[in-house]
């Protein structure tokens, strides 16, 4: 399954001065690279990516989450390997 091949025990919740989320949903289980990370910009959301958690649909039926944490004061870490969050029932 899905859950079994990435699993889910990932950091949750929002974005804080700590940590910042994004988003991709994808037609295939295949799961995207590794996002770009602009390290010194706060709030960086590279292209395709989003900063909303979205929607799953029939045609668009999983949703990937990456995130990246805060290294000091001017600096964020890489975004990390993209796990699968939510998948549509079909």
């Amino acid at each position: 399954a899905l859950w079994d091949q990435y699993g889910v025990d990932e950091p949750q919740g929002g974005d804080s001065d700590e940590i910042e989320f994004i988003y991709n949903r994808s037609v295939t289980p295949v799961r995207p690279p590794v996002p770009a990370s602009a390290r010194d910009r706060d709030g960086y959301v590279p292209p395709v990516w989003s900063d909303e958690r979205q929607e799953v649909t029939a045609e668009i039926p999983y949703l990937w989450k990456s995130y990246r944490y805060r290294i000091n004061e001017n600096t964020w870490g890489e975004f990390s390997t993209p796990k699968p969050i939510a998948v549509a029932n079909n």
